[in-house]
């Protein structure tokens, strides 16, 4: 069923920054509510904070993000992602 996936650095990257940019968007829009106030914290230590919980779910969504874009770039061929990834090392070895 995945075999249009593949780890390579292409959907690395895409995993990494899709990871950054939904935890930061998670953490400052959706963390910034009004009870940091009541409690004493002030709104730049309460961002400054990690949330496990933010962390997780953008990791999981940047999964499906690179899942997503792997199999949108292979078309559901998988020769596209990875025989032609290896073609090139495959006739260096050869010559």
């Amino acid at each position: 069923m995945l075999e249009f996936y593949e780890f390579n650095t292409f959907n690395i990257i895409v995993v990494l920054v899709s990871t950054f940019i939904i935890y930061y968007i998670m953490s400052n829009y959706l963390g910034s509510n009004g009870s940091n106030e009541k409690n004493g914290y002030d709104k730049k230590s309460r961002s400054s904070q990690l949330s496990l919980e933010y962390l997780l779910i953008s990791v999981i969504i940047a999964v499906c993000i690179s899942l997503i874009v792997a199999y949108v770039m292979s078309s559901g061929d998988e020769s596209v992602l990875t025989d032609n990834f290896w073609d090139p090392i495959k006739e260096s070895q050869s010559v």
